[in-house]
């Protein structure tokens, strides 16, 4: 059904490729702002995120591959956690310098090996998705 009785609306997400999401501090969650059916404007999406006063932490994913073209951001763990359980890519980046990178999972407060072999005596600084290439084994 449409609302000016004329063809039904390109409205939504339906055949739109790439996903524009951004953390939003106020909910402490990821949310989505839009899905564009090209890399430019979802690009363009990104740096309208970058400019808000409040959200952060902009991120464009593939949705055919699921694959983050620019690699997935690295996200301060002080202002998002990743999801318990998943496995993500983590460092230490501080004044020192960049150090203890590896893949780890979140467990309530601790932070545990990817195997859940053990947990560590520290807390990240930062975190990311982890981001494999699908086009890797093509070469």
């Amino acid at each position: 059904m449409t609302h000016s009785g004329g063809k039904p609306h390109a409205v939504g997400d339906r055949g739109q490729r790439y996903e524009v999401t951004y953390f939003d501090p106020s909910s402490n969650s990821r949310k989505v702002m839009g899905w564009c059916s090209n890399l430019a404007r979802a690009e363009q999406f990104s740096t309208a995120i970058d400019k808000h006063p409040v959200w952060r932490s902009p991120q464009i994913r593939d949705r055919e591959t699921s694959f983050v073209p620019d690699g997935a951001p690295w996200i301060p763990t002080a202002v998002e956690l990743p999801p318990e359980g998943v496995v993500v890519d983590t460092k230490i980046d501080d004044a020192n310098c960049c150090r203890n990178e590896q893949p780890m999972k979140r467990r309530g407060r601790l932070w545990w090996f990817a195997d859940d072999s053990m947990y560590v005596y520290y807390t990240p600084t930062h975190w990311k998705y982890v981001v494999e290439d699908p086009h890797a084994d093509q070469a």
